[in-house]
């Protein structure tokens, strides 16, 4: 049984691969962390486990988020100053299996903005964007540039990637 309490509440559901997925809490009885996935068309979901490499870690409350890039569905892990890409291989197939795309060094940007900095999302394989508590920042992997907008509300509670209706969707 899954309990809709089980879903981690971080903003809304990624959408790849056709499906709409979600991190879930840790399971009641096994303890194992997964992935809630509903297949739009279908209308039937599974779980998907995590990569095992990152269970094994003694830092067990890294922090995680799913995002999509260039359609394919990832998962970041962000460990002290440095964050891991995750991305799905073989989506919906036997052989599907997590692959580990890059480890980024968030050194300069967390001495920067310090333990407020938040993922919210990767615009695309080099740029990620996150918000501390006065700014958002997008931050290139490959650069190390930083770029920033100040915001006139503390403490950013929610922030959603926008996506434009002029990228062609499978509506059938």
């Amino acid at each position: 049984m899954v309990w809709p309490e089980s879903l981690v509440a971080a903003g809304p559901a990624t959408r790849a691969h056709g499906a709409m997925h979600w991190l879930r809490w840790p399971d009641r009885l096994t303890g194992t962390e997964d992935i809630f996935a509903f297949d739009m068309k279908s209308e039937t979901w599974r779980l998907i486990g995590l990569p095992p490499e990152i269970d094994d870690r003694a830092e067990r409350w890294a922090r995680r988020k799913l995002v999509t890039v260039e359609g394919k569905l990832c998962l970041v892990v962000m460990v002290g100053d440095e964050a891991e890409v995750w991305v799905i291989t073989g989506y919906g197939m036997q052989h599907e299996r997590w692959e580990k795309k890059m480890v980024v060094r968030l050194k300069s940007l967390t001495v920067k903005e310090g333990s407020e900095l938040v993922l919210r999302d990767l615009c695309s394989s080099e740029v990620a964007f996150f918000n501390t508590v006065y700014r958002v920042v997008w931050y290139d992997f490959w650069k190390g540039k930083i770029a920033e907008v100040p915001v006139h509300h503390k403490c950013i509670q929610e922030v959603f990637k926008y996506e434009s209706d002029l990228v062609p969707r499978d509506i059938r």
